[in-house]
């Protein structure tokens, strides 16, 4: 079992809001989607490093269900994802 911590990064200068997702084997920054909820930006954020290190499907992305729950610090949110 692995596990993924989110986290909001509001805008900059250089950079739009974003979202950062982190494991022990790396992080990713995907843009902050306006279209869809907070909740749903941060779970699209661990699939995608969940995707890139080989634990879920291209397929998988929108539908994989993660085990999760908010941050105590309430500002991310953290993800259970199941080893292959």
């Amino acid at each position: 079992m692995f596990c993924i911590t989110t986290k909001y990064l509001g805008p900059t200068n250089i950079r739009g809001s974003r979202i950062v997702a982190k494991c022990r084997l790396g992080k990713r920054a995907i843009p902050y989607d306006s279209a869809l909820s907070p909740r749903a930006n941060h779970h699209r954020a661990a699939a995608e490093l969940a995707y890139e290190h080989g634990w879920v499907g291209y397929s998988d992305l929108d539908t994989c269900a993660f085990a999760h729950g908010e941050l105590p610090s309430e500002d991310g949110y953290a993800f259970l994802v199941p080893a292959n």
